[in-house]
């Protein structure tokens, strides 16, 4: 039997201990999100750890450049080596996973699900900003996400020992992967679009339906139908390119479930 969070520290040491690490794990989510983009691997290379460096002057960072805010901030948003501008992208995620760290905590309080969900916060913001930058998603990056649904609903069955908690994730496998190669279809027969971006996504709403049970299969699909109505004009007037699939409304229909689900399914069955 795994020992319930709640048991090893109060949760003021996790509001603590989520200020510090919310950000690193933003940082982290940069690290896999220009990685990705290069066909660098986030893990390791032939030499050993991944080290991190500037993407311009290809100098490898040191301590000092890589603490979270406070690095960008005392360099002014450029290298400290070569003087080039960094992206405020790279604190805006840290904020990000800041932020959204402490919104699970506040939400579900110290459980298997706050910390699956923070483990999992990484790769999910890095997943989002490919995905707005029309990147068709890495495969291994929905795995991982499916992964940690998975490892929290075994969690929670070795604690509860509720054989319907698996059974739950299961379904929610078959109902989204489902919904979502049924949506991929029609998307492919109306647009034409790549069939490799679409599939994707229907791997992707698999992942995300083991985190949130087959209950919240039509609350995510209208999230992310909401959201595309939104994104779709918003992204024409930043004259950016039409997206082909729909990974990124899923991502953001994920977060937003997960945190709001119960009262979004309340508000649609009352």
């Amino acid at each position: 039997m795994l020992a319930d969070p709640a048991l090893i520290f109060d949760t003021t040491f996790w509001v603590v201990m989520l200020v510090f690490a919310g950000p690193c794990l933003g940082s982290f989510a940069s690290a896999i999100l220009y990685r990705s983009q290069t066909g660098q691997s986030w893990i390791a290379d032939r030499s050993g750890a991944a080290r991190s460096c500037c993407p311009h002057c290809k100098a490898q960072l040191s301590w000092r450049d890589l603490i979270p805010l406070l690095s960008w901030l005392s360099t002014k948003g450029r290298c400290r080596m070569c003087g080039a501008r960094v992206s405020p992208l790279y604190p805006a995620l840290e904020i990000a996973a800041l932020v959204l760290a402490q919104a699970y905590l506040l939400e579900f309080g110290v459980s298997s699900l706050t910390l699956m969900a923070v483990a999992a916060m990484p790769f999910t913001l890095a997943m989002l900003v490919l995905s707005w930058r029309g990147v068709v998603l890495p495969l291994n990056l929905i795995l991982i996400l499916l992964g940690g649904g998975v490892i929290w609903r075994l969690i929670l069955w070795s604690t509860e020992g509720d054989l319907d908690i698996l059974i739950e994730g299961l379904k929610g496998i078959a109902l989204f992967g489902g919904a979502g190669l049924l949506l991929a279809s029609i998307r492919y027969r109306l647009l034409k679009a790549g069939r490799q971006g679409l599939m994707t996504d229907s791997v992707l709403l698999a992942a995300l339906g083991v985190w949130l049970g087959p209950a919240y299969l039509p609350a995510a699909l209208i999230v992310a139908g909401v959201y595309g109505l939104f994104a779709a004009p918003a992204r024409a007037y930043l004259k950016l390119p039409r997206l082909q699939g729909m990974a990124h409304g899923y991502i953001v229909a994920y977060i937003t479930c997960l945190l709001f689900g119960q009262k979004l399914t309340d508000l649609f069955y009352p």
